[in-house]
């Protein structure tokens, strides 16, 4: 079993835990579920919506400098806080980063990745996103936001964790989302 899907990575009492995300299959199950993700010291649950527009565009937003990846493209998203449903803390980081308000019942699981990030792992959720309302602007200084053609996405230069889910994004539009 791979260690980053470990029961003992999800030890918080007081939120709703699901026994099948200990594996690569039970995160699907956890990101369909919408179920509260748990903050544990080794694992960072994150958050990100790749938003296709009617043209079957997708945003990707640039890191401002200064930060870590500062100047790679990523899916916009954000931290889930302790005991935060996956798809609230989605909502919530969208209208903090891009000013727009999205409904968190009108998304749909695309993938997961995981990589290093010292002293944790992160686990990175993508959802698809259709429909919203605003339009998205960036709202921090320094950042950037892009709509691209999903086959030229790939030639971005993407953070890690982002360029381990253009896979998923492919086939996840390949299947006519």
């Amino acid at each position: 079993m791979d260690p980053l899907f470990h029961r003992s990575h999800f030890p918080f009492a007081g939120c709703r835990h699901v026994r099948c995300c200990f594996s690569p299959i039970g995160v699907n199950k956890l990101l369909i579920r919408k179920v509260n993700v748990a903050i544990s010291p080794t694992v960072l649950p994150v958050v990100a919506a790749t938003l296709i527009d009617d043209g079957g565009r997708v945003l990707l937003q640039k890191r401002p400098e200064n930060r870590m990846h500062g100047g790679l493209w990523e899916f916009p998203g954000g931290k889930v806080e302790p005991c935060e449903k996956a798809a609230d803390a989605l909502a919530r980081e969208l209208e903090e980063e891009l000013g727009i308000t999205l409904d968190p019942g009108a998304i749909a699981p695309v993938g997961f990745a995981d990589a290093p990030l010292e002293p944790r792992n992160l686990i990175l959720l993508l959802y698809a996103c259709t429909a919203w309302e605003g339009a998205p602007h960036p709202r921090e200084e320094g950042a950037a936001i892009g709509w691209f053609a999903p086959a030229t996405v790939a030639e971005l230069d993407l953070a890690p964790a982002d360029r381990q889910l253009l896979p998923a994004l492919i086939r996840f539009l390949a299947a006519g989302a």
